[in-house]
């Protein structure tokens, strides 16, 4: 069975993560995708909602897309922090040595990835599937998803305007999001 590993800090999961998500499985590309929301992001200096918070919001949109097929993992609590993707599947291949993981990357990770502890490693043994993000050009042409991020996302919900995100974050999350501005003040 093929697993596709879809991190990030799903701070908070939006319509992008879940079409890709949906993407990848009806493209038979892998037969399951997990969501790994990250503890403590080894790139990124800003702080995050908290972790309980976000592996909520993310286990809301798997369910929306398929409950069955779509799950949230929450390995990295149990990791090293700040996380580091290649030590998430590596932990992952040692625990499920009957599946095959694949990483699950947007085309706007390609060129971060010098940054990447153990990028090499991470491409030869977990075939990474790239989906293409509005404005990053990849050379083959796979489809195009929007450019929506959760950054943007934040700075909305900071100015109080949630009404606006009703085609961004699917009905699950945002109907538990919080609205206080002082929340995403981070």
């Amino acid at each position: 069975m093929v697993v596709a590993v879809f991190g990030g800090s799903f701070d908070p999961p939006h319509i992008g993560h879940a079409m890709v998500a949906q993407w990848v499985l009806l493209t038979g590309q892998a037969r399951e995708v997990w969501l790994v929301p990250t503890v403590a992001h080894a790139l990124k200096e800003r702080g995050l909602s908290p972790y309980p918070d976000r592996c909520e919001w993310a286990d809301r949109m798997a369910y929306a897309i398929d409950g069955n097929r779509v799950v949230v993992s929450t390995i990295e609590e149990t990791l090293p922090q700040p996380s580091y993707m290649h030590t998430t599947l590596v932990t992952l291949a040692e625990q499920w040595p009957d599946v095959e993981f694949r990483l699950l990357i947007g085309s706007d990770i390609l060129s971060e990835t010098y940054r990447w502890h153990r990028w090499e490693d991470i491409e030869e043994r977990f075939n990474p599937i790239v989906a293409n993000r509005a404005s990053f050009k990849l050379p083959y042409q796979p489809p195009v998803f929007p450019n929506i991020n959760s950054t943007a996302i934040r700075r909305h919900l900071r100015r109080k305007e949630k009404g606006l995100l009703t085609h961004l974050v699917p009905k699950a999350v945002l109907d538990v999001l919080p609205t206080s501005s002082a929340y995403w003040l981070r």
